[in-house]
């Protein structure tokens, strides 16, 4: 919950668990749709694309950008990832007044 309110947003530490825990989702991401195209593996895709917003909201920086620019160019996604991640243009996670804070000094 520190994360949400941005008390550990500068703290060495809650950056590394931040960035395991989005690496850690990333690859599993990375393995299903791997086994979907390769492997015929049927996977979610509303729930997949949902699990991939929630871990690109998380990181708050360029990486976030670039998935919303993405879900702005027609063809570049399948409908159901774009969808998601337009979500990030006006619904991303809040950055916490001690982040933002020390981003504004």
């Amino acid at each position: 919950m520190a994360e949400q309110d941005g008390r550990d947003g500068g703290r060495v530490g809650g950056r590394i668990r931040r960035y395991a825990r989005v690496t850690s989702t990333m690859t599993g991401l990375a393995a299903r749709m791997a086994g979907e195209r390769y492997l015929g593996i049927e996977i979610d895709r509303a729930k997949h694309a949902a699990d991939l917003r929630d871990a690109l909201g998380g990181l708050k920086g360029p990486i976030m950008k670039v998935a919303q620019i993405l879900s702005t160019i027609p063809d570049a996604l399948p409908p159901e990832y774009a969808e998601e991640l337009a979500s990030l243009q006006a619904d991303a996670p809040a950055m916490g007044w001690l982040f933002t804070r020390r981003r504004m000094a």
